[in-house]
């Protein structure tokens, strides 16, 4: 698995900041640049605006981490990509495989 692990992802968290208005303002920090393997596959379209675009899922798998969650996303090649779960399978497996999207974050 090692050499399939051949694209950089950096791994952001949500940042909330409150203003002094009372609202907040989101922002993505960064948490770490890893290698990951990432294999897309389309999934039909997404009809949340005027236009229809096509949405892609993705799986990401990258080296086992206990810091990344599903409230993350990933930038891969300039493209933002939303985690809609994460599959951990112990801490004794090597890996974790993420599930992620180009659509809206949550």
């Amino acid at each position: 698995m090692i050499g399939g692990l051949s694209e950089r992802i950096a791994i952001e968290q949500r940042v909330r900041m409150g203003d002094t208005g009372g609202g907040a303002t989101v922002s993505w920090s960064a948490l770490a640049t890893v290698w990951a393997k990432v294999t897309a596959r389309p999934r039909g379209e997404d009809a949340e605006s005027e236009g229809r675009r096509a949405l892609t899922v993705f799986e990401l798998t990258i080296r086992r981490r206990t810091d990344v969650t599903a409230a993350m996303r990933a930038v891969w090649r300039g493209r933002a990509l939303y985690f809609r779960g994460i599959a951990d399978e112990g801490p004794h497996q090597p890996y974790l495989r993420i599930l992620a999207d180009d659509g809206d974050p949550l």
